[in-house]
């Protein structure tokens, strides 16, 4: 939370700096003086570091948002959003990062969970995400990419023991912001772990190949029993399992009805519009193909199946609360923030065009900041700045901290912040407001 407050923070502190800053360039050129891009720079950083010493962040509200249905391309995903709600959370790396999230509603797909006990070095897995990475190139079609999902596949690598006594599992399937939280597979499809995090170098900043880090399904299995919730097959999911078996065994008709239905009650899905289409094709180009020998559904041992096929999934449950499991360290999230700024300041001059001063191509502009000031709040009484790099001095500090410049001693009753010379014991400065020692 910490660091998304401070995220939250930079972003409004270079929205005003550069405002205040193209402002101030407007009201020179009026003058008939034109910036440099260095001073532009110049007056940009001051004005950060000036706000940076007196914001705070208030009202920070969070919320979760699940996006499932119709995922084909050139469809309204957004408009499919279902709100979430928190149940459990873990504690971020080398904590238990994982998050149970309730969805409310009943005969969703589910997935099956496997025992990750029973996995060996060198056992086969998949790892199931988005190319959050690859939609910033431009030779991809975005829309589509988003939308369809992608298949990593790996070995697991070691089991390695977390700081806090928990084991986590190492694979060699790349895990990256776009599959991170999402599902880790078996070969048999069972979800074993949940894509959490990799290793970054320090030096370089890039990730270390094969060095990523799923946390164990059992630690996700560990919350939902504290949580008095027993992981369950949907309907849905039955229904769909059923249809798929009778179309591998060409038992065309019992599949149509089945995904027929399942189109009906839950539309949207492509897995099972696919094979819907696929079931019907086969039924047109073989009317006479069943187990039975007889014609489409009208066969005694085709309407048993159905039967029995329909008893099975109405005996799963019906309508079941999935439960998501997420890892939280990189949870894919629409935050809502209300950042309140809270400045001393005067009165800010009308809202002018928005645009930044170009620098010329022997200038390399030194904006935005890329490590802004302490932002815990207003600065602490009696502190000054450097009158050579602009940091921020301890009360009676006689040497910049950071540059080593000869602090400038002032006067009993001189403001920090503007330099006003105050009458002996005022508390306040009578120019810019700011609290004096």
């Amino acid at each position: 939370e910490e660091e998304l407050n401070m995220n939250f923070a930079r972003t409004a502190l270079v929205e005003y700096a550069t405002e205040a800053a193209n402002s101030f360039m407007q009201e020179m050129r009026r003058s008939g003086y034109e910036m440099t891009q260095e001073e532009w720079d110049g007056f940009a950083n001051a004005t950060y570091r000036l706000l940076a010493q007196s914001m705070e962040i208030h009202n920070l509200q969070t919320n979760y948002r699940c996006y499932i249905g119709n995922v084909t391309p050139g469809s309204d995903v957004s408009a499919k959003a279902k709100g979430l709600d928190l149940r459990k959370m873990g504690e971020p790396i080398p904590g238990k990062d994982v998050a149970v999230l309730k969805l409310d509603g009943g005969n969703f797909p589910t997935v099956t969970l496997g025992d990750d006990s029973k996995l060996k070095t060198g056992d086969k897995v998949y790892a199931m995400g988005y190319p959050a990475v690859a939609t910033l190139s431009g030779a991809l079609n975005v829309a589509q990419a988003i939308q369809e999902p992608t298949l990593t596949q790996g070995i697991i690598s070691a089991r390695k023991e977390m700081a806090g006594g928990w084991n986590i599992l190492q694979t060699d399937a790349a895990i990256h912001g776009g599959n991170s939280g999402g599902p880790l597979f078996n070969e048999a499809g069972e979800v074993i772990g949940i894509n959490t995090f990799g290793m970054i170098d320090g030096d370089s900043g890039a990730q270390v190949a094969g060095m990523n880090f799923a946390v164990p399904i059992s630690i996700a299995e560990q919350f939902l029993r504290e949580m008095n919730v027993t992981p369950s097959e949907s309907r849905f999911t039955a229904s769909f399992k059923t249809a798929l078996e009778a179309f591998n065994n060409k038992d065309y008709a019992t599949a149509l009805d089945l995904l027929r239905g399942i189109n009906e009650t839950n539309p949207g899905f492509p897995v099972v519009q696919e094979l819907l289409a696929e079931a019907r094709e086969a039924s047109d180009a073989n009317p006479q193909q069943s187990p039975s020998g007889g014609s489409g559904s009208d066969g005694p041992e085709a309407t048993e199946k159905t039967t029995q096929a329909n008893k099975t999934a109405s005996g799963l449950g019906g309508n079941l609360n999935t439960i998501l499991l997420v890892g939280l360290g990189v949870l894919v999230l629409a935050l809502g923030a209300i950042v309140t700024i809270l400045l001393l300041r005067r009165k800010a001059p009308a809202a002018s065009p928005q645009y930044a001063a170009s620098a010329s191509a022997s200038q390399q502009p030194n904006w935005p900041p890329q490590q802004p000031a302490t932002l815990s709040g207003p600065a602490s009484a009696g502190s000054t700045h450097c009158a050579s790099c602009g940091a921020t001095l301890a009360p009676g500090a006689k040497f910049c901290p950071e540059c080593g410049a000869q602090a400038e001693q002032r006067k009993p009753g001189t403001c920090p912040n503007c330099g006003h010379e105050n009458e002996p014991g005022t508390k306040f400065c009578s120019e810019c407001g700011t609290k004096l020692s």
